[in-house]
Order: structure tokens, then C-alpha cells, then sequence
């Protein structure tokens, strides 16, 4: 197994070594292994034998809004995973800012304390008073097979299963 913590460009490098090589060691990255990564190889059997982690299921409902927003304003081009990981940024911002009925930093800050159950697209965000990042956080492994994305199953680590 190779772990490969680069940015898309390097891995796309890597991943036509790999096969130029003949090696079929898996892969294992994060985020930028996300489609369209596999597509933007020229050769998506290339990306074969790959796993990575995402915050989301593809296939979850709460994502159709923001992925039809995103469409329609972007000449219909597909948002990637980091689109949805800011718009729940901003959702949780502006939760954080109605809770406090304040923009001032000191309020926002104690505002994000406060974010709880919070639906988003990447799931049901509430936050740790004490560290402001998600609790209960879960990440859907996938990998990629025949050019194609397939999700392994979601995975919580123990400290989050509370």
C-alpha cells in the first residue's frame, strides 16, 4: 500500500507512473482522489486500486439543492466535493451569527460553541464547545474500480460513536 497525500496534479503524476511501472499497489489518499479525479486522468483505469475518504455519500438527498445550485450558476458543470464542504462552512458561520444576533469575532466564536444539529450537505454538523470542530464526524470510504467510483461503506471513529 502506498500512502500518497498530494495535491491533484502530483498525484495525477503518480498514478500514470504506477501503471507506466506496472505497479498495482493500492493507494490510499483523501479529498483529491474524489471524482472527477479518476476522469481527469485520460485513462480513468488508471486511478484503479485507489481508496480515500470523503465527507459525504453521493447518493445522500440533502445534496440535490446545492448540487443544482451549483450547476445552474457554473454552466452546468458538476461541483466537486470541496463545494460542499464550504457551503456547509458558511452554513455553520451564519448559524453561529443568528445564535449570537452579532458579526462581532468574540460573539461568532461563542456562537459556534453553540451549533447543534445542524443539517448540512455533508451530513448533521454540531461542533465541540471546547475544540469548534464536528463531533460525531463520519467519512464514507471509497475506491475506484474500473474508472468508475465505488463506496466501501461509513466509517465513525470510536471517540465519535457517543
Amino acid at each position: 500500500m502506498l500512502y500518497a497525500p498530494n495535491y491533484t496534479q502530483e498525484l495525477i503524476i503518480l498514478f500514470k507512473q504506477r501503471k507506466q511501472a506496472g505497479v498495482n499497489v493500492p493507494i490510499v489518499d483523501g479529498l483529491d482522489l474524489a471524482a472527477p479525479f479518476a476522469q481527469n486522468l485520460n485513462d480513468p483505469e488508471a486511478a484503479d486500486n485507489a481508496f480515500f475518504a470523503n465527507n459525504f455519500s453521493e447518493k445522500e438527498p440533502q445534496l440535490v439543492e446545492v448540487r443544482n445550485a451549483y450547476k445552474a450558476k457554473y454552466n452546468n458543470e458538476e461541483p466537486i466535493n470541496k463545494a460542499y464542504l464550504g457551503y456547509d462552512k458558511i452554513l455553520i458561520i451564519v448559524d453561529a451569527i443568528k445564535k449570537m444576533n452579532s458579526t462581532k469575532p468574540e460573539d461568532v466564536i461563542k456562537g459556534l460553541e453553540q451549533v447543534k444539529n445542524l443539517q448540512g450537505t455533508t451530513g448533521v454538523i454540531t461542533l465541540s464547545p471546547t475544540t469548534h470542530q464536528p463531533v460525531g464526524l463520519s467519512m464514507v470510504i471509497s475506491k475506484i474500480e474500473k474508472g468508475k467510483y465505488v463506496e466501501v461503506g461509513r466509517y465513525v471513529p470510536e471517540k465519535h460513536k457517543k
